[in-house]
């Protein structure tokens, strides 16, 4: 792989990973569905536990805890759930500050070089 794939890969790996946000989800009443990748339950007395395939069921929200264990709260112990979604305004906040970033660093090359350059 070449220099410059490797540095794309590394500035296609920070956008993803620097534009998702949690956002708080609808808990329709008597609807069960699972719950996308990465998900948090808060309680009713505002403790927030992040899942990994997490579930809700009839009659409560169920998935595997960061540390591997199992949770399982009553529904009606649920405040809300968040889901973890794509920021649009943050991925284009990175990327627009990513290229003012590059372009700043040419400017400053271009300076240091002196008047050299044609």
């Amino acid at each position: 792989m070449s220099v410059s794939s490797r540095r794309a890969l590394a500035l296609l790996s920070l956008l993803v990973c620097g534009c998702h946000s949690m956002r708080r989800a609808p808990l329709a009443p008597g609807v069960s569905r699972e719950l996308p990748g990465r998900s948090a339950v808060v309680s009713s007395a505002g403790e927030r536990v992040v899942l990994d395939r997490g579930r809700v069921t009839a009659d409560s929200v169920v998935g595997i805890r960061s540390d591997g264990a199992r949770f399982a709260l009553p529904r009606d112990s649920v405040a809300f759930i968040e889901e973890r979604h794509v920021s649009t305004g943050r991925s284009l906040g990175l990327a627009g500050g990513v290229a003012v970033g590059i372009i700043a660093a040419l400017v400053a090359l271009l300076v240091a070089a002196g008047p050299g350059l044609p």
